[in-house]
């Protein structure tokens, strides 16, 4: 309805008052005027479109909204990334093509399937499904009512409870907890555990290099790792148990200097790239934790910073295998 107040008798009125009257008569039918052109955009029957370089919003005849696409195939189709500052509610199932940023908590009715990266700040409460194709970092506690599968790394600030089966294709990673005297609590990221398998058929004289990640992510903290090391086929085929031997390992990330602490001995030391070849423990002369490398049962020195599994003759059984478990 136009303004009475615009519309009134304007005798007698100042300049500055006729002024403002038609100031207002102007906006009030400027707003009926868009008002009329909304509601026959709203009343069309074809989609509505936002569009610049790409497809950029598409809502169509049914109400679905596709940003980045002009065919989405739910209620909501984003192709491409995702980012949501405050907490992700859906009730039914989540599909994001591309990656996942989520800055609170994320709840989830049934599936979570992302195309990329998932990182949830908050907690994360899923009752289907969970499937990454790339990592998925979450801030707080995940709880997964059926299937988590992630094709690459966890980062779980919390426990993880899974109802159904759990897949990590990378390596899992939770957050430990410290306390100094009377400091505050703090914690820090922790990887359970990396397991090697060289067979003497394939690496008799010969070494393999622990990736240097997996190797500072679970040795190179102030608690260190434990490393087992083990033999099995040593004398025959039929010795499947392993023998084996345990002993605390730290590496620094700043040096390479590394100490490995068994109970029935005062250790090895050395240091990781200075060119000499050092030892950190040799299991029956077969199996060798060292940090250099060996080619055809020679000495290749300690070029550059790794640390390896060496296979060696002490055992002649062509079988025979050495397992490296380093656990943090």
């Amino acid at each position: 309805m136009v303004d009475r107040l615009a519309c009134q008798d304007r005798k007698g009125m100042s300049p500055e008052s006729l002024q403002k009257a038609n100031r207002r008569l102007v906006a009030t039918g400027t707003a009926l005027a868009l008002t009329a052109v909304t509601s026959v955009a709203l009343l069309a029957t074809g989609p509505l479109r936002a569009q610049g370089a790409a497809e950029a919003l598409f809502i169509d005849q049914a109400g679905r909204v596709g940003i980045g696409t002009s065919k989405p195939e739910t209620r909501l189709d984003v192709d491409g990334n995702a980012r949501i500052k405050g907490t992700l509610g859906v009730e039914g199932d989540a599909t994001v093509t591309g990656a996942l940023d989520v800055g609170g908590d994320g709840r989830i009715g049934k599936t979570l399937d992302v195309g990329g990266n998932a990182r949830i700040n908050g907690t994360l409460d899923v009752a289907g499904d969970v499937h990454t194709k790339g990592s998925l970092i979450v801030g707080g506690e995940p709880q997964i009512s059926s299937e988590f599968d992630a094709r690459g790394n966890g980062h779980l600030g919390g426990n993880l409870n899974v109802a159904g089966d759990a897949r990590v294709d990378g390596m899992l990673n939770s957050r430990a907890r410290y306390q100094r005297d009377d400091e505050p609590e703090a914690s820090y990221e922790i990887s359970p555990r990396h397991h090697l398998s060289l067979t003497a058929r394939k690496y008799a004289g010969r070494t393999r290099t622990i990736p240097m990640d997996t190797l500072l992510a679970l040795c190179a903290d102030a608690d260190g790792c434990q490393i087992r090391l083990a033999a099995t086929h040593w004398a025959g085929d039929g010795q499947t148990a392993g023998g084996s031997v345990f002993f605390t390992f730290y590496y620094s990330a700043t040096d390479g200097q590394w100490r490995a602490s068994e109970t029935a001995a005062a250790g090895a030391t050395g240091v990781d790239g200075n060119g000499a070849t050092e030892h950190a423990f040799n299991l029956w002369n077969t199996c060798f934790l060292t940090d250099g490398k060996y080619d055809r049962f020679v000495d290749q020195g300690d070029k550059e910073k790794g640390m390896q599994l060496l296979v060696w003759n002490g055992q002649v059984n062509a079988n025979r295998t050495c397992e490296l478990t380093i656990i943090d």
